[in-house]
């Protein structure tokens, strides 16, 4: 199990022997819990034998089995349990305190900072970097090896885990079924741990596959132009693949560079309950939904005027955007006033760009790029 592990795959035997000899056998029986969401995190476990369910915030997510370990997360980010987690079938684990592991994480960080630290360095989308700024990103990493026809990433799973690419091929497969290859320098996993909070694709590794796994507790402690590389590739993704395909097919049409300077420019803005975040008749403007849910209106809405109700927002709204939905395309491209009003239903985070933005990184109206783009 700990050879396969990506906590402890890059120990040598002799220091693996070391782990192995803090560790303490739990016998366990159906029905017995773990430990539940919240709890505060003093050990890990591998399983031996046995099933062990896994459930977030009331849901049943997965079933855990023979080679799983669970319980490292809280460990590794000083962080309360982020699930429950229940036995389902009699089984046998293996308990590791925090001790051992920070002993196991403490010879680990030196192997895998100096590996990272080099990739990021040479690699084109992490380069531009300072050097400090790609150290604080190497030290969040840790190495995690994958064989042919492991799973690296399940759709629907929760989004905790981001992953660069080192060597291989990943086969990566969308919500609707479309699927690609990622290579060297990829990142997977980011929209999630950046916007959807869900893995919005499933990855699957097509050869030997060597990644650095990054998680999103320490993403969120990361200096500010790490996060804005990581943010951007999960604009991007969300760009590139979203739902409203078609009224986003612009986007496919911009070159590289100029989605990277559109991209930069999205400003993040925080909203409460009932707050309007988008007047109808106001500027143009592409907004990305972060976290919460907004509800669009077709009534005008402005901050004087909306007494909150929820349930009569969400029996009138338009649609109800989620967690890495976009909107006002249409009306960024054609650089038109905004139909709709947006409401915050509870606390909500998004980023957006307005028409004014977009020219003046573009040099351009969007429309005339495009049209230029095309010609090209």
């Amino acid at each position: 199990v700990l050879h396969k592990h990506f906590l402890f795959a890059g120990l040598e035997d002799a220091e693996r022997d070391e782990v192995i000899r803090y560790m303490r056998p739990q016998t366990v029986k159906a029905g017995k819990k773990i430990f539940s969401q919240g709890d505060i995190g003093d050990c890990c476990y591998v399983i031996q034998s046995g099933v062990f369910g896994v459930v977030i915030d009331g849901k049943d997510l997965k079933q855990l089995k023979e080679t799983h370990t669970f319980g490292e997360l809280a460990l590794i980010y000083n962080c309360n349990r982020t699930a429950s987690v229940s036995c389902s079938v009699d089984g046998l684990l293996w308990r590791m305190d925090r001790n051992c592991f920070r002993l196991c994480m403490d010879i680990m960080s030196k192997k895998h900072f100096q590996r990272a630290a080099r990739f990021l360095e040479h690699d084109p989308t992490f380069s531009h970097l300072t050097e400090q700024e790609r150290n604080g990103l190497a030290g969040a990493c840790t190495v995690q090896v994958f064989a042919a026809g492991d799973e690296i990433l399940r759709e629907g799973d929760v989004g905790n885990w981001m992953f660069i690419i080192v060597e291989g091929v990943v086969q990566t497969v969308d919500q609707f079924g479309n699927t690609a290859r990622a290579t060297a320098g990829s990142l997977l996993g980011s929209a999630a741990v950046m916007y959807t909070n869900q893995q919005v694709l499933g990855a699957t590794a097509m050869d030997n596959v060597t990644c650095f796994a990054m998680g999103k507790y320490a993403l969120e402690r990361l200096l500010g132009p790490v996060e804005q590389v990581l943010r951007r590739s999960a604009i991007k993704y969300l760009m590139l693949n979203a739902a409203e395909s078609r009224d986003l097919a612009f986007f496919k049409q911009l070159s590289d560079r100029q989605q990277n300077l559109v991209v930069d420019k999205f400003a993040e803005a925080s909203f409460g309950k009932g707050d309007v975040i988008v007047t109808s008749g106001s500027q143009a403007q592409l907004i990305i939904v972060k976290d919460g849910e907004v509800a669009v209106m077709r009534a005008p809405a402005t901050p004087d005027a909306v007494s909150f109700d929820e349930r009569r927002l969400r029996e009138t709204a338009i649609e109800i955007l989620k967690p890495g939905q976009v909107f006002g395309a249409n009306s960024i491209v054609e650089n038109t006033s905004m139909q709709h009003s947006l409401v915050a239903l509870g606390a909500v985070r998004i980023n957006r760009i307005g028409s004014a933005m977009v020219v003046s990184v573009l040099k351009e109206e969007l429309r005339e790029v495009i049209r230029i783009n095309e010609i090209k």
